[in-house]
């Protein structure tokens, strides 16, 4: 009778230990989702270089230079001017360094760029402008007078203006506001996440006298922590299948796609690392069992 009552007592001490260590096994999942995401977050999503990528990817910036240069082959018409200037000034490279130097500088990224480079660039570029037409016309012996100077001086200033309008993102200081208390928040979340998943993973170790077991509950953690990042590329895939995202212009619209495709992917190297060191730890229980058993 003692002996059976023992054998239950050790029974139920074993279930008790497997419950707690598949419990924490739970918690340290949710705490390396959390470290993962939050790490993605800071590296991608509010990571000043990702913005700027943003906003100087090559179609962008191409696509942009192009609605400008029509702007001032219609402003040039409405003026009767010819439009070479337009295209010796308002080119790829021009257009990609202020649109570089605007939002570099909003963001505060580096010593390089500050608000004011973006609007010397601009005087600078206003300048190239004036002067290309009043060559231009010189070059075509049109004869200039004091109106006409008056002209081509507001001809320059339409289409500056139109390009200062198309570069400066009207909620760029909203989304530097959001960027820095993004890094702020994620910087706080891998500290928490990572120090709470270095307890969790010491817990669940030191649980149980078989050590294989607490090894493969932790490859568990991984493995489930590693196909939540791909559950949510997957949500995000399709939402964007059922619902497009609207925004003026176009070419802005499929720079925000690529970005949130750049973000997801890196999510999805994050999941792919959990999974491998998830297979990693598979493999070292089967060792350790398999060494046992012979």
């Amino acid at each position: 009778m003692s002996k059976t009552k023992k054998r239950r007592h050790h029974s139920s001490e074993t279930k008790t230990q497997a419950f707690w260590r598949s419990f924490f096994a739970f918690l340290l999942f949710l705490s390396l989702t959390a470290t993962a995401l939050f790490t993605c977050i800071l590296t991608n999503f509010v990571n000043d270089s990702s913005i700027i990528k943003l906003f100087t990817d090559s179609e962008y910036i191409s696509s942009m230079q192009q609605d400008i240069v029509r702007y001032g082959y219609d402003t040039a018409d409405a003026a009767n001017i010819p439009s070479d200037s337009v295209d010796s000034v308002i080119t790829y490279d021009s257009v990609a360094r202020i649109e570089k130097a605007f939002v570099a500088g909003s963001l505060g990224a580096g010593e390089e760029y500050t608000p004011t480079t973006y609007l010397d660039y601009i005087d600078k570029l206003k300048e190239e402008l004036d002067d290309s037409t009043q060559d231009m016309l010189n070059a075509y012996n049109i004869e200039i007078d004091e109106n006409a100077e008056n002209a081509t001086e507001k001809y320059a200033d339409q289409i500056i203006n139109y390009l200062k309008k198309k570069i400066e993102f009207k909620y760029m200081d909203r989304l530097s506001s959001v960027t820095n208390l993004g890094k702020t928040v994620s910087i706080g979340g891998i500290v928490v996440f990572a120090l709470l998943s270095i307890v969790f993973i010491l817990i669940v170790i030191s649980i149980g006298s078989k050590k294989y077991r607490s090894i493969r509950e932790l490859s568990y953690s991984l493995s489930a922590s590693g196909i939540m990042c791909f559950v949510l590329i997957l949500g995000v895939r399709l939402v964007g299948h059922f619902k497009s995202l609207v925004l003026y212009p176009a070419y802005l619209s499929d720079a925000v796609m690529k970005y949130v495709e750049r973000c997801m992917m890196s999510v999805g190297v994050a999941g792919g690392i959990l999974l491998a060191l998830s297979l990693l730890l598979a493999i070292t229980v089967w060792r350790i069992k398999h060494d046992k058993s012979s």
